[in-house]
């Protein structure tokens, strides 16, 4: 349980890199933070890179490899669902900008946790 949070994100925090930029912009950080909050016995692979990215146009991203179909659900601080889909490869999930916390659900049937966007 404890290796998955230290591989995947002990509270990872992204300098966010626009696409077509070489430096970031001090201001544009976003930090992740994945919590699991489910079963003990897990895939260790099912989600195997997950990164965040912000484009010129300031639109966010999360890059998600999963190696089993998962679930993605990103809510809104009102707990209003933004994105939902099901995933089962390489995946860019656009995220509908605006400052403040979005939640990330991901579920499966061997995995169920939530991590936070703190997009400043």
């Amino acid at each position: 349980m404890f290796t998955l949070l230290t591989k995947i994100a002990i509270g990872v925090y992204l300098s966010i890199t626009p696409l077509h930029q070489v430096s970031p912009d001090p201001d544009e950080t976003t930090q992740i933070v994945i919590h699991e909050i489910g079963s003990a016995d897990i895939d260790r692979s099912l989600i195997e890179e997950y990164e965040v990215f912000i484009t010129d146009d300031n639109q966010l991203f999360v890059k998600m490899n999963c190696s089993n179909e998962t679930e993605i659900t990103i809510l809104d601080s009102q707990n209003r669902i933004l994105v939902s889909e099901s995933i089962t490869t390489s995946t860019y999930i656009p995220i509908p900008s605006q400052r403040g916390t979005c939640f990330i659900i991901i579920s499966s049937s061997q995995y169920y946790g939530y991590g936070t966007f703190y997009n400043n």
